[in-house]
């Protein structure tokens, strides 16, 4: 017999249609929204609003997660079996059927402030009397971005799931509604030559050099977008003019003060790729957002371990639209009574202002919704941080007033400036039919007949002339000689008595003076072209790090050079780092000597004979050859070392979802994993009541499809929390706290929050086959020491052993539908973290018998038994 205790997952009584919001959104099937732990964030804002004095004036409000659907048609018929779940509904996230839950919102009376509905006009007329802005519309913000840069030719591309599908397709819409024409809208498909095909059809648009991508972030680990944008990288498109917008950080506020990205830092394509990258996000405040989920953390507010850099900045957006539905009801209540109809929420004046996540927010008047300030931020190409370069501020993000305000630090354009349309394309006042306005047309007159007054003054200073000279810049000036790469059928050679002792100076370590060039006024030393540049550019070559042995060789290849000059009776007189230049070999070369030589001779008179022809020596050719197959060779082996450090990458995340990262390096390194012994862990169990009768009525793929969205919920909420994963086996569910990683009292309370969690969202869990059919889930938990380590060669196992697994085992198999059974001894240990946990006596309850046996060995062979 065992006293064993119930968790009870209390919340509030009240009126369902008061305060409850039901927030809807694809929270396990997409990486925004998954990482953005939208349980955690919604609870801090509720708690937060519950303590505001301003808001809690004698209700309480409380929030409900709702699960949306990934595909659009069965997330449309889950929305349609809401009614009744809340007061007011935060979502969809998937425009494809916003306006439909709009409409069922009406019917229902009840608020629905959804950030996926993005048709401009939906508060004109009494269509959507209950819909309500909680962000500004991202087209607006998109078309103020545009406007101002004058580019009303985009094109979008878009992920391959319904989500950013229908986002692509609506945003392209509002756009166009909005007077831009938008071509083409892309899908860009899953495999290996989608974002090829892609890209292939925003190329061959015409006028086309923006282009809008709706889908995650690289930057919070979208790999859509990763491939996309190498690919761009690899097809030329990055510096030939090409901008890409990303649309998902429009809805939430991107890191970039005190922020640093390592991705920019440690690959090169992502970090070339990323300079035609322009990205319009929400403006932080005197926190980013980082900061404040560190803070939230550091005052237990947050109960997660997760680094704030793992988490995506839309768990900051939640947070401000639970605010502003709080806000918004408050002032309607003071305003109309005491109960906040749907009609009366849509209605909201706005007016008002408050503190959200980590920036300062207000509500526009008349309707317009949540009002932000927003920042454009731009990458220079080097380094791993953004900066800002313009800001819109929070009245004009709706597009009819206002616009960009210049912020001091210029974009920096991977390759040419795009294209500026016609401003017609932007004026409510004027039509675009792909032409051009009058107003432009005047303009290009206007050029064409200032380019035509030059073209004559150039003709007859040329007649009274009878040539035209050109300057090269003088030898010698202040701003040193200008260089051009020539060929020897570029050049016909003059010989002086200077030209003809510097051309027969030989060394290995001076680069060879080939002559003096004169034509057409210019007048020029030439000598031979080094492959890799100059001193000073390959020391600033972030790509080419050298060690102490290679800046040595190059050292002695300086001194080596000089040596020789000096032994000639040449003195140099202007030595730098940017007149040492570095062949294909690394051979250090000394160039531009001899230069006052040549300057006192400038002035004798200089007579021009016939071209000299320089041989072609067979070493010289090869030598040549052989640089350019190293330089090759070079670039081959750094793209096939990124290609390999992105396999590598991925392979060590499939393992970590195997084994603990701690295990999988040991296993790697090839040392071997000795079991080890944890004092105190908590373990959780559990299993799905009526699981053989459901296997029964269900064919067998229609079960894999329950298991397998039943636990990819339970993944994403695990991941919110300090535990592991230890293994799914049919229908039971087994974790584990404080292993492999110990967290020292803190077990207990991540897994008692854990499966407080996966039961408020089993209630909303359906089955695809049987969505009539409730499924109930009971959990059984235990505190003990457990033995861990690996089992296996052939797909190892990180198993654990010992009569904690077996106890807790029990505690599942013995509780109740819906409940939390509870051992005795992790009760103690909640008690003792004096976390306010509510916890209700069940009484004796038989468990079965454990019947292990241990065999004990000492260091005298004698052996002990211990039955249990």
């Amino acid at each position: 017999m065992n006293n064993s205790f119930i968790i009870q997952c209390n919340f509030r009584v009240v009126r369902s249609r008061d305060s409850q919001v039901a927030l809807v959104g694809p929270w396990t099937c997409d990486l925004l929204y998954s990482k953005a732990l939208p349980d955690l964030a919604a609870r801090l804002a509720t708690t937060r609003i519950n303590k505001d004095p301003y808001l809690n004036k004698g209700y309480w409000y409380d929030y409900t997660l709702i699960n949306e659907d990934c595909k659009s048609s069965r997330a449309l018929a889950r929305f349609a079996e809401l009614e009744g779940y809340g007061a007011a509904f935060l979502g969809p996230a998937n425009p494809g059927y916003c306006s439909s839950a709009a409409l069922y919102a009406k019917q229902w009376d009840v608020g629905i402030l959804s950030w996926g509905c993005l048709k401009p006009n939906m508060k004109n007329g009494n269509m959507y009397p209950t819909f309500l802005r909680p962000l500004p519309l991202s087209s607006r913000v998109l078309f103020s971005v545009l406007r101002f840069f004058r580019w009303a030719h985009v094109a979008i591309i878009s992920e391959e799931t319904d989500v950013w599908e229908a986002t692509g397709q609506e945003l392209a819409s509002s756009l166009r509604a909005l007077g831009l024409p938008v071509n083409p809208v892309v899908t860009m498909e899953g495999d290996k030559d989608g974002p090829r095909r892609a890209l292939t059809k925003v190329r061959e648009a015409d006028r086309v050099r923006v282009i809008i991508m709706c889908m995650p972030s690289v930057l919070i680990g979208g790999q859509t977008q990763y491939q996309l944008l190498t690919t761009a990288l690899a097809m030329r498109m990055i510096d030939r003019g090409y901008v890409f917008i990303p649309y998902d950080t429009l809805l939430y506020s991107l890191p970039y003060i005190n922020a640093s990205y390592s991705l920019l830092g440690n690959d090169t394509n992502i970090r070339k790729a990323y300079d035609a990258v322009l990205t319009i996000t929400m403006d932080s405040g005197e926190r980013n957002f980082h900061e404040a989920f560190k803070d939230a953390q550091d005052r237990y507010e947050i109960r997660s371990s997760t680094p704030a850099e793992q988490v995506s900045p839309f768990f900051g957006t939640i947070y401000n639209m639970m605010y502003y539905i709080a806000m918004a009801a408050e002032k309607a209540r003071a305003k109309g009574g005491r109960w906040v109809t749907g009609n009366i929420l849509g209605e909201s004046e706005g007016g008002f202002e408050y503190e959200g996540f980590n920036q300062r927010l207000r509500a526009g008047n008349n309707g317009e919704g949540m009002q932000a300030r927003y920042v454009v931020l731009d990458y220079s190409g080097m380094g791993n941080s953004l900066y800002s370069t313009h800001a819109l501020e929070a009245a004009n993000t709706d597009g009819r007033t206002g616009g960009l305000k210049y912020l001091g630090r210029s974009i920096h354009f991977a390759g040419s400036t795009p294209y500026k349309d016609s401003s017609c394309w932007f004026s409510p006042y004027f039509a675009c039919s792909g032409g051009l306005d009058s107003a432009t047309l005047f303009l290009l007159f206007l050029v064409f007949i200032v380019l035509i007054g030059c073209g004559v003054k150039f003709f007859l200073h040329y007649k009274r002339n009878g040539g035209i000279r050109f300057s090269f810049g003088g030898l010698g000036g202040s701003n040193g000689s200008a260089k051009v790469v020539l060929t020897l059928d570029d050049l016909v050679f003059i010989n002086t008595q200077i030209s003809k002792r510097l051309r027969e100076m030989r060394h290995e370590n001076l680069n060879p003076f080939l002559g003096l060039f004169f034509d057409s006024g210019i007048f020029g030393v030439v000598t031979e072209h080094c492959t890799r540049g100059s001193l000073e550019e390959l020391l600033n070559n972030e790509e080419v790090r050298l060690d102490w042995m290679f800046k040595s060789s190059l050292l002695m290849d300086l001194i080596r050079g000089m040596k020789y000059l000096h032994n000639h009776g040449v003195i140099h007189g202007r030595l730098k780092s940017r007149n040492c230049v570095v062949d294909g070999r690394f051979v250090l070369k000394v160039t531009d000597y001899g230069f006052n030589e040549i300057l006192i001779a400038q002035n004798a008179d200089i007579h021009e004979e016939r071209p000299e022809r320089k041989k072609t020596n067979i070493i010289d050719s090869m030598l040549r050859m052989l640089e350019q197959y190293s330089s090759n060779l070079e670039d081959l082996i750094r793209e096939r070392t990124e290609e390999l450090e992105v396999e590598r990458h991925k392979t060590d995340n499939l393992v970590a979802q195997m084994l603990p990262r701690s295990v999988a390096q040991a296993l790697k390194t090839g040392k071997p994993v000795i079991p080890e012994h944890f004092k105190e862990v908590t373990l959780y169990f559990s299993d799905i009541v009526g699981f053989t009768t459901i296997s029964a009525l269900s064919e067998p793929i229609e079960v894999v499809d329950l298991l397998n969205d039943l636990y990819t919920l339970f993944d994403a909420i695990i991941g919110l929390h300090d535990v592991y994963k230890v293994e799914t086996i049919g229908d039971a569910y087994m974790v584990a706290s404080g292993v492999p990683t110990r967290n020292g009292n803190r077990h207990a309370a991540e897994m008692a929050n854990m499966s407080l969690d996966i039961l408020h969202c089993i209630g909303t869990f359906k089955m695809r086959h049987m969505p009539d059919v409730k499924v109930r889930i009971r959990i059984g938990l235990h505190s003990g020491p457990v033995v861990a380590g690996v089992v296996g060669l052939t797909m190892p196992r990180y198993c654990l052993f010992g009569d904690t697994v077996n106890t807790a085992s029990r505690m599942e198999s013995t509780a109740l539908v819906y409940r939390i059974h509870v051992n005795q001894s992790t009760v103690d240990v909640l008690n003792s973290l004096n976390l306010g946990y509510k916890i209700q006596l069940r009484g004796l309850t038989e468990l079965k018998p454990l019947s292990s046996v241990w065999a004990l060995r000492d260091p005298k062979q004698r052996l002990y038994l211990k039955v249990l």
